[in-house]
């Protein structure tokens, strides 16, 4: 007897057929996957547990030598006598301390016009240094329709997004969770308007002086750091890096208490309340907007079995008197909070609307502030928010998201700095979790690197945080030069310095073949190199894609623009309008628009052709 197995996508067998020597088939087992009884060996787990930690750092770099730069710097919302200081660097140092700019409600016109009349009466703009002074979160918006102003000039400038207290380079630190927000944003421009070089450099609540001269100085460097936090003029840059995985501690799950969890219906949310029944809880009390679909009862009932009370709560968490009455009805008295409640409006950020992006900040952050609130005067052992690898690396179409999480990470250092307890942790793709699972499926982050990974194991390393003093940790299975092969800049920038971005394959060496040939040739070549690239972003077979083929008609949506655009970019040295790629233009068009870019100071250029079925095709 011989046994055949098939596999699904993720590498999971779902059948095994057995059959006799004679090719007769004797059992077929259909849709079944495999399951560890009992845990896996200390051993295994600890390795498969390391795998998954990552840790933010800040390590001490030099300090900026002072140059000049030349040109026109803008600073938006100066009001820490910046003026002055990049007077040394600068021909023109132009200030705006519009309260509307700050506060919000400004409009993208309103920074449309604003930046015509700086390029207008000073011209060669450089730099723009956005000091942030938010104190609600929709202040972030206004960044957002900043940005979008911005990325639509000719020349873009470098975007400086300035903050404070933002970061916590030291255990106790005070943090404004505002302020974290928008680096989470700041890290998704990256990714969709790369010409921006958007940097981010956190400042503290008093910068002195010497902290100013330093961010004159970072500005005129230009310099590849883009995520810094200065210090009494100490300069130091942010790197993700391996983490720890704590070892056993003492976190305590009790029988004689309840533990909440807010977003308690959604896969996340169950799965979390199942492994808390597991590690001893007794007393649940799960909530949610709406009321449980007939699978979300089926698995209640599960959970129900293993004799613990479980109460289901209609709330939105974001209504701070409903969550007030639900915490004062707890009983036994709550001891751990998890908060799990999400929203996702995913779009890329030239598409959202200032509505858009903040549709989603209501259940992560209204609803972690007032758990704060209502929660800080008890006797908590643990306060969780599931944040998500989206607001610590960035995530393309992501951008409020991120926003929102990153505030939950500046929310757990804040409780830490008051001495509360407090753990925020920046998720990764777990499998099969509800719409979290289906958006990430959508963004196809598993074929960018991020992969996913089983929510036992992230829960395991969970119960091990827990028992630790760490305000954020990251748990997620991240391959950085895979991650990086989509968004090449990021090699450069900061936070995956300390990590490998090897490309797997060097780049292909007829790209530099280019400027030796002709313009037909170079057209020819040209063609067959973006047929590759298209190839490989839409998940199509080389000879399935051919230069007269319409780039709309192809599955291009604004993600794969955003990557497309960006990977010419790296290779070819040439920016293309995203909206190029969503056009109904063939890729044979698409190559004559590289061809121009490269060669604009051409007389004439051929006139584009197809190239025939035998022309050397470049993938």
């Amino acid at each position: 007897m011989r046994a055949e197995s098939s596999l699904d996508g993720d590498g999971e067998p779902i059948a095994v057929a057995g059959m006799h020597s004679t090719g007769r088939n004797l059992l077929t087992i259909e849709y079944f996957r495999l399951k560890r009884l009992g845990g896996d060996l200390p051993e295994l787990f600890e390795q498969q547990a390391r795998r998954l930690c990552y840790d933010l750092h800040w390590v001490a770099a030099d300090p900026c030598p002072q140059r000049t730069a030349g040109g026109t710097v803008l600073v938006i919302g100066d009001d820490l006598a910046l003026q002055s200081r990049l007077g040394r660097h600068y021909d023109n140092v132009v200030t705006r301390h519009d309260n509307v700019a700050i506060a919000g409600g400004t409009g993208l016109g309103y920074w449309e016009t604003v930046l015509r009349g700086v390029l207008r009466d000073h011209g060669d703009l450089r730099a723009v240094i956005y000091v942030y002074r938010g104190d609600h979160i929709r202040d972030s918006a206004v960044a957002l329709e900043l940005v979008q102003a911005l990325s639509a000039l000719p020349v873009p400038p470098r975007l400086w997004l300035v903050t404070t207290e933002a970061q916590s380079l030291a255990a106790g630190a005070p943090i404004d969770p505002q302020h974290s927000a928008l680096w989470g944003l700041g890290r998704v421009v990256r990714y969709e308007m790369p010409d921006l070089r958007c940097s981010l450099v956190d400042l503290p609540q008093v910068p002195s002086s010497a902290d100013l001269s330093a961010l004159s100085a970072e500005v005129a460097m230009d310099g590849p750091e883009d995520e810094l936090a200065l210090r009494c003029g100490n300069r130091y840059t942010a790197r993700l890096v391996n983490g720890q995985l704590p070892a056993e501690g003492q976190a305590v799950i009790r029988s004689d208490a309840s533990y909440l969890i807010t977003g308690g219906l959604g896969g996340a949310g169950l799965l979390t309340a199942g492994w808390l029944i597991g590690q001893g809880a007794r007393h649940l009390v799960l909530t949610g907007r709406s009321a449980p679909d007939e699978e979300t009862r089926d698995r209640l009932e599960l959970l129900a079995h293993s004799g613990a009370d479980i109460r289901v709560v209609r709330a939105d968490v974001a209504d701070r008197d409903r969550m007030a009455e639900v915490i004062a009805g707890m009983q036994p008295p709550p001891r751990g909070v998890v908060h799990s409640a999400v929203v996702l409006d995913d779009g890329i950020l030239s598409q959202l609307t200032a509505e858009r992006f903040l549709a989603v900040m209501p259940p992560k952050v209204d609803g972690a502030w007032n758990l704060h609130e209502l929660t800080e005067d008890l006797e908590l052992d643990f306060f969780v928010l599931y944040s998500s690898a989206a607001s610590l690396i960035g995530s393309p179409g992501q951008g409020n998201y991120a926003a929102a999480n990153a505030y939950l990470d500046g929310l757990a250092h804040h409780r830490k700095a008051r001495g509360l307890p407090a753990l925020s942790v920046n998720w990764g793709q777990w499998t099969d979790t509800g719409r979290v699972a289906k958006a990430e499926h959508d963004l196809r982050l598993a074929d960018r690197g991020f992969r996913r990974f089983d929510p036992a194991d992230g829960l395991a390393v969970l119960g091990r945080l827990l028992g630790a003093s760490q305000a954020q940790a990251a748990v997620m299975s991240f391959d950085p030069a895979v991650w990086a092969g989509d968004f090449p800049a990021l090699r450069t920038g900061s936070l995956l310095r300390a990590l490998d971005t090897t490309p797997a394959e060097p780049a292909d060496a007829r790209v530099a073949e280019l400027d030796a040939q002709d313009d037909a040739t170079a057209l020819v070549t040209i063609s067959g190199y973006l047929c590759g690239r298209v190839g490989h972003v839409v998940k199509a077979g080389i000879r399935e894609i051919v230069p007269g083929q319409r780039l709309n008609r192809l599955g291009i949506d604004s993600l794969m623009a955003v990557q497309l655009r960006n990977r010419i970019t790296e290779d070819l040295g040439v920016t293309l309008p995203v909206a190029v790629f969503l056009q109904r233009g063939t890729i044979g068009h698409l190559a004559g628009l590289v061809l121009a870019e490269l060669r604009p100071t051409r007389a004439s250029l051929p006139v584009q052709r197809v190239p025939k079925a035998g022309d050397a095709v470049l993938t």
